[in-house]
């Protein structure tokens, strides 16, 4: 736990003012307050937030997979705080890391597709996003990789940065007789699936990959002076499919010998029409049945950890460089992954599975090294976070709430369940015990993770838990802002 006098050493480092006594009474529409007072940018603290995309909570700092190989994840870890139970507001990368940028949980924004960019949205051409509000507050924004949903064109928000170091990500694809050895292409439920669902080794040297060069770039940024306090963000596109990292990293997790997690055939018996559709179709079987599941979960694995070495570059740099001791961490996943647990392959779901995320974060002066939070906490929360940390005025047009307390002392009593939403007005509840789901439709599941941490067992069904159910029905929002179509072009009519 942070002491006293950590949280005392913060605020003078930082040259904090009053703290404010308000909370939310509401527990919906929650907003950030504000608690500091505004300090010159020549106090702030500089900020260093990373993204992987699509990290499942399979890393040693989680032990969420006994043969997972995350040695700088884990040294990050222990310098700062993990927080065990941080979850996604979206189980899809544009409208989770959209609502994390713009402050907006789904619900508020309208956004809930990858296909659909927010600025597009009229009520939204002009949101401040958090880099552009903390531009306005002294900072200098840099970004490289995938941050927003795409590294480059509309989709990376060109807007919100000062310096665009990196506008590519990922890993190149092997040669043509390498791909899709499992011979299953075709035979997936969706183009994407079938142009996507893929894992090879590469015979290249990381070092020639884009998520590398992200990393040398982001580290090169941390060693150069700066005349103001920066927001530096890189983000790294593996493990996102398909599975291309170079062969060292697939040699650290040897097929035969990977361990499969808890499976049951008939897992989706009890589960309503509509979270079966928000699934989609039975992509996974035909990776198991044809017993390709270790392969599959190899080539997962081999991409964590090839982005784990990818972080290491990026903390060596600041750890060797003139910020390390006045730069805030923030590093997290956008969303979980399913590798065959309820009967899932992918994401998309209000499972625990698909929204669970690692979140870790190095506050100077704050934070204790090595402390561990249990409390359910989202991602949606790092922008009020961020905002309070770096001593900006309040804003009151976002959701979420500051982790601040937590950071000082993780085992604050935090009586908030965590929000997620997929697609239109699908959303799940999460507490410290219970996750709670209800579709558009109506229909819902249960599940009591004291008991049951596979979520094989839909509770709703059973009368002594509907007081639970109630209860964290009331987290539900009161609006559901409708799912945002751009407009497409008008086609000329041919004269």
């Amino acid at each position: 736990m942070a002491s006293n006098l950590n949280r005392r050493t913060f605020l003078k480092w930082s040259a904090a003012g009053a703290v404010a006594a308000a909370m939310p009474e509401s527990a919906r529409d929650v907003q950030m307050l504000g608690r500091f007072t505004a300090t010159p940018a020549s106090k702030k603290m500089n900020i260093l937030m990373i993204f992987i995309d699509e990290l499942n909570t399979w890393i040693e700092p989680l032990g969420g997979h006994p043969q997972a190989r995350t040695p700088n994840l884990m040294r990050l870890a222990q310098m700062g705080i993990v927080f065990e139970n941080a979850y996604s507001p979206a189980p899809q990368c544009n409208p989770g890391r959209t609502a994390i940028m713009t402050g907006l949980r789904p619900s508020s924004s309208g956004i809930y597709e990858n296909n659909v960019c927010f600025r597009d949205k009229p009520d939204l051409k002009e949101r401040l996003t958090l880099p552009q509000f903390l531009r306005k507050n002294g900072y200098k924004t840099l970004t490289g990789g995938k941050v927003f949903h795409l590294p480059q064109g509309k989709f990376a928000d060109p807007q919100s940065w000062d310096v665009m170091f990196q506008q590519r990500c990922g890993t190149p694809a092997p040669a043509k007789d390498k791909q899709y050895a499992h011979r299953l292409n075709g035979k997936f439920s969706s183009s994407y699936y079938n142009s996507a669902i893929d894992w090879a080794p590469l015979e290249v040297d990381a070092s020639k990959t884009e998520d590398w060069k992200t990393a040398q770039l982001a580290s090169k940024l941390l060693q150069e002076k700066h005349n103001k306090p920066f927001f530096l963000t890189c983000g790294f596109f593996r493990p996102h499919l398909p599975w291309y990292v170079p062969t060292a990293y697939f040699d650290m997790h040897p097929a035969d010998k990977i361990v499969t997690p808890a499976y049951r055939r008939d897992d989706l018996d009890d589960i309503p029409m509509a979270g079966r559709r928000l699934a989609g179709g039975s992509d996974f079987r035909l990776i198991r049945d044809n017993g390709l599941w270790n392969n599959a979960i190899q080539g997962y694995m081999a991409s964590v950890s090839f982005a784990d070495a990818c972080v290491g570059q990026v903390l060596d740099a600041l750890e060797a460089g003139p910020y390390k001791d006045n730069t805030i961490i923030v590093l997290c996943g956008d969303h979980g992954f399913h590798l065959g647990e309820k009967d899932h392959l992918e994401k998309n779901t209000l499972w625990e599975t698909s929204t669970h995320t690692p979140l870790m974060v190095v506050a100077p002066g704050l934070t204790s090294e090595g402390s561990r939070c249990s409390q359910p906490v989202s991602l949606l929360d790092i922008h009020a976070t961020l905002m309070e940390l770096a001593e900006t005025p309040s804003r009151k047009d976002i959701d979420g709430r500051s982790l601040v307390p937590l950071l000082d002392n993780p085992d604050k009593e935090w009586n908030y369940p965590v929000l997620m939403t997929a697609r239109y007005n699908n959303h799940a509840v999460r507490d410290s015990r219970y996750r709670y789901i209800r579709y558009s439709d109506g229909s819902e599941e249960l599940y009591d993770h004291a008991a049951d941490s596979n979520e094989w067992t839909n509770l709703i069904p059973r009368e002594q838990y509907r007081p639970v159910k109630d209860q964290l029905a009331l987290w539900l929002p009161s609006r559901n802002e409708p799912d945002f179509t751009p407009p497409q072009p008008k086609k000329e009519t041919p004269k």
